[in-house]
């Protein structure tokens, strides 16, 4: 079968009727208060809480936002000089600009500001076949790109296979100079588990565990795991593929004009990586490749120390959090309630351990994993 893949710029999320598609399913479920097991209990869509993530960090620590777009990108009416601003005003000390198949910078100010892409591949058609009103929606962000700002040429891959159109933006990803991170894998069930695999065995470096914005169907449903147990997949089979929380925000001070305009709204200051490195595009490059960096949305941590032998965390603010140790298969090993974790993996933990941190408020951390 021929199949084609396109490539133009201005759909968010699909070919022609991108918001439709997605809303809900057929049966009308909220994708974003889907239930969950606890062993798989997914980390959810901050969406839901109404909540910024407005802290600020610790020493040594740096915030930042790897999914944003602008007026470039098509599908958002803000420009890039106001998105700049607009996350600087927060608290931001860098982001990274990702519009649809265009390379997007601004000068830098008390925010860095880093070039990036969303390499956005989207098709009717592909392998394995999109199922009901699903679309694929193949899309990979290359972040810390080695280019001008402007329009990507991107011409589609000869083959229509999910795994190798993904690939095809890896390849992108490298010949832009770039870091690959794999977007919403379950918008539109784009990338299953095999498939992600295959992708950190073709230099994946980093995946989103924790889109924020409502469509991305991070709790999954009966017929497809959420986001973190696709990850734990991943890590269940010795690969190391780091975790990402992000906004994919497209809508920043016309938040209520949108709303009034029934359109639906992909809010900003969700969530956010907080990377432990010097406040320079370099460093925060190299932290987010070795995996030095953990998703939040809202829980930061005062202390923050995994190895091995030991593992230490402690949050900042006030009340009690609830921290989750889980490990292979995304079995949770060991609970507690607190402000502070001392836990010591174990080799019958099996393989690897990391944390899940949720406060009162539903909002979350999750950590890169230790591998014992």
């Amino acid at each position: 079968m021929q199949h084609r893949v396109g490539v133009a710029v201005g759909a968010r999320r699909t070919l022609d009727d991108a918001r439709r598609l997605v809303r809900r399913d057929e049966l009308g479920r909220d994708w974003a208060g889907a239930a969950a097991s606890a062993a798989t209990s997914p980390v959810g869509n901050n969406t839901a809480n109404g909540t910024s993530t407005a802290t600020s960090l610790p020493s040594g620590f740096v915030k930042g936002q790897l999914h944003a777009h602008t007026g470039r990108s098509g599908d958002s009416r803000t420009p890039p000089e106001r998105v700049h601003a607009w996350y600087e005003a927060r608290g931001y000390d860098f982001i990274v600009f990702t519009d649809h198949n265009v390379v997007t910078d601004t000068p830098d100010t008390a925010l860095l500001t880093i070039p990036g892409v969303e390499i956005t591949q989207n098709s009717r058609r592909c392998d394995p076949s999109p199922t009901g009103t699903d679309a694929c929606l193949l899309h990979v962000n290359a972040l810390f790109v080695d280019r001008p700002p402007g329009p990507l040429d991107l011409r589609p891959p000869s083959s229509g296979a999910r795994v190798d159109i993904y690939r095809h933006g890896l390849a992108l990803t490298e010949a832009l100079g770039g870091v690959a991170m794999l977007n919403h894998p379950n918008m539109h069930y784009g990338a299953d588990a095999s498939t992600i695999v295959a992708l950190a065995e073709s230099k994946l470096v980093m995946m989103e565990v924790g889109n924020q914005a409502w469509d991305s169907r991070n709790d999954g449903d009966a017929s497809h795991p959420s986001t973190e147990a696709l990850w734990d997949h991943v890590l269940s089979r010795g690969h190391r593929v780091w975790a990402t929380v992000t906004d994919d925000a497209h809508h920043y001070d016309d938040v209520a004009e949108a709303r009034a305009r029934g359109e639906d709204v992909f809010a900003g200051d969700l969530g956010f990586v907080a990377v432990r490195a010097a406040k320079e595009a370099a460093a925060i490059r190299r932290a987010l490749e070795r995996g030095d960096f953990y998703g939040a949305t809202g829980v930061v941590f005062s202390r923050l120390e995994l190895d091995a032998k030991r593992c230490v965390l402690e949050v900042s603010g006030d009340g009690d959090v609830r921290f989750e140790v889980i490990s292979r298969g995304g079995k949770v090993v060991h609970e507690a309630t607190g402000r502070a974790l001392d836990y010591e993996p174990k080799q019958r933990d099996g393989g690897y351990v990391r944390f899940r941190v949720r406060d009162q408020r539903g909002r979350f951390a999750i950590t890169q994993p230790v591998f014992l």
